[in-house]
């Protein structure tokens, strides 16, 4: 019973993403309830503020919806209305680390995403 219910956690911790906020303005909004919108590029015909910089990694099994999810809570939890991505990465790293008189090579999937963090003005 212990093995399923650690492989159950391991499996479900392994598929998430994580993410952190930087704010590059002195605006604050509360907390955004809806539904954050994605852009791919500046939205031109559109008025916002910056409210900072989302970044986020997914986790072994992660795919990129979930790590934009993840932006999307963030920037939600910050005032933000939308995100614009503007750096993705995914792929393999391959690590190399001395120990007890051996080289280890190891690598890891990496899925990674920066995005700006707007408040959209209503018209």
């Amino acid at each position: 019973m212990n093995r399923i219910l650690l492989l159950s956690v391991l499996l479900i911790t392994m598929g998430c993403a994580s993410s952190n906020f930087t704010s590059t303005s002195d605006l604050k909004y509360p907390q955004y309830k809806g539904a954050v919108k994605v852009f791919f590029n500046e939205p031109k015909e559109i008025k916002y503020d910056e409210v900072g910089i989302v970044a986020a990694e997914g986790a072994l099994f992660s795919d990129d919806v979930e790590v934009i999810k993840s932006l999307q809570n963030k920037a939600a939890k910050e005032g933000a209305n939308a995100i614009i991505i503007i750096f993705q990465f995914s792929g393999k790293t391959i690590k190399t680390e001395e120990k007890d008189n051996g080289v280890y090579i190891s690598s890891d999937n990496e899925r990674k995403m920066l995005a700006v963090a707007i408040r959209i003005k209503d018209k």
